[in-house]
């Protein structure tokens, strides 16, 4: 994704969304949990959850991905400019 949105695509069209009444957000996957078998435990899970590394069916990358996108909703429902009941 270009941030500075010079270069846009229907993929990612995040004006027409905003320009509807909805909030927008993103983020990488990787600032919790790198895509790649060998080294997905560090961040968050060697960080936050090393508990989880021990278990056979502990969280692995494609779990924190779905704790980092939670922990976005949660601060779009503290922020003030979005209305979560919505």
């Amino acid at each position: 994704m270009d941030i500075t949105r010079n270069n846009k695509d229907g993929f990612w069209p995040a004006e027409q969304v905003i320009n509807t009444g909805y909030a927008i957000a993103g983020f990488d996957v990787i600032d919790v949990s790198p895509d790649n078998n060998k080294t997905f435990s560090k961040g968050v899970l060697d960080q936050l959850y090393p508990e989880q590394l021990k278990m056979n069916n502990g969280m692995r990358a494609l779990g924190t991905w779905g704790w980092g996108a939670s922990r976005i909703i949660d601060y779009f429902e503290t922020d003030k400019a979005i209305d979560a009941k919505k």
